[in-house]
């Protein structure tokens, strides 16, 4: 049996013998209806971090009963942001300028030795209260997306920043000819259409461009197979001010974090200008939830990408008309994770490719799986 399913049957043996003997934990319940949500253990990833690092008495602390011998945590679980933009809502233009409250967060790393930032700068939620529920996203989410421009003065790929100078795309995007040499980085960017966006009183800054100075494409990738080693980093000229529009996105840099990044029953955020349902591109920045696709069904449907290649790919989609399309590639694919009771946006893929006919049902999308790749990107950072 595995050494963590031991450790956390181990610990809800003990755990439910502290439920017994503190019975109905009616101050706890309490609490928890005002604070949280009253959920079984292995539900609750704050509560699974306390059990992998041996913090019983944290975990008593938080415990809210039990349902058929099954400990119960009371679990604060995150609430995230979107708004939903409606065609016919007022223009951005006629309405007023309220700048957000939140500051721009100073660029810090993990280590004086890790050249990614930590998780007080990265991936952060900065609107709590603000509601899911369509297709655009608001002005502020995904700040950490960006547009790729070309010598043909085109947009054609997204990446993702990182750090302060660099973002990952795809290494196809980066397939370098007379016609497609990756010139910029757009940053900050939502409607290409307005110069300055509006949206709910808070407005956001003029987009930065930021001009690419070098670019490494992994060692092993190949324009033959385009199914593996997807993956590219871009150096920008200068470093980038972080700004609540302009956000570097966290990678999957610890042990717990790196588990959940391609679980069966998990989903994650595409995001882009690429090619939507009306066969245009969107001039506002969208998203659209995917589902992970188990490995072993991925394989049975796109027989046409080397078994070899699966382990460094991740798999999701499927779904008629929630797809990404042309124009996403190298755009990242994320999930939240909530990991000693901070909770952060992480990057787990970038877009690589799909059915020609996006959106096609049972066709899934496929995503170079970045955690196989943080080795190569920290030696890319670190020593240029």
């Amino acid at each position: 049996m595995d050494g963590s399913i031991l450790s956390i049957s181990y610990f809800l043996i003990i755990l439910t013998a502290g439920f017994c003997q503190n019975k109905s934990n009616k101050s706890n319940e309490e609490t928890c209806r005002n604070n949280g949500t009253c959920i079984s253990i292995s539900e609750c990833p704050e509560a699974l971090s306390l059990v992998e690092h041996n913090d019983l008495k944290k975990l008593q602390n938080i415990s809210c009963g039990y349902i058929k011998n099954i400990p119960q945590v009371c679990c604060l679980l995150p609430k995230i942001s979107i708004i939903f933009n409606n065609n016919d809502e007022e223009t951005a233009t006629n309405r007023p300028n309220k700048e957000p409250t939140v500051k721009p967060a100073e660029f810090t790393t993990l280590s004086p030795l890790d050249p990614l930032p930590d998780r007080n700068v990265c991936g952060l939620i900065k609107f709590p209260n603000r509601i899911y529920g369509g297709m655009n996203t608001n002005i502020e989410d995904f700040p950490w997306t960006a547009r790729v421009k070309y010598i043909n003065e085109e947009y054609h790929c997204a990446a993702s920043l990182i750090t302060n100078r660099y973002v990952v795309t795809s290494a196809h995007c980066v397939r370098v000819t007379d016609h497609f040499i990756p010139m910029s980085v757009r940053l900050g960017e939502w409607d290409e259409e307005t110069e300055k966006d509006c949206i709910e009183n808070v407005c956001n800054n003029k987009p930065v461009d930021m001009n690419i100075t070098n670019y490494f494409i992994y060692p092993n990738y190949s324009r033959e197979n385009r199914t593996i080693h997807d993956i590219a980093l871009l150096k920008l000229e200068e470093p980038v001010t972080f700004t609540n529009f302009i956000q570097p996105v966290c990678l999957p840099t610890t042990e717990y974090v790196m588990k959940q990044d391609y679980l069966s029953d998990s989903y994650y955020w595409a995001v882009g200008w690429g090619l939507t349902e009306y066969g245009q591109t969107s001039s506002i920045k969208r998203q659209v939830k995917l589902a992970a696709v188990p490995v072993d069904i991925c394989e049975k449907i796109l027989t046409t990408i080397p078994k070899s290649s699966f382990p460094n790919l991740i798999c999701a989609g499927g779904r008629s008309g929630e797809d990404t399309c042309k124009g996403d590639s190298g755009g990242p694919l994320v999930r939240q994770v909530m990991e000693n009771y901070k909770n952060n946006w992480y990057l787990f893929g970038i877009t690589s490719i799909g059915s020609n006919n996006c959106g096609v049902e049972g066709i899934p999308g496929i995503y170079t799986r970045v955690s196989k790749y943080l080795s190569w990107i920290r030696d890319v950072i670190s020593k240029n």
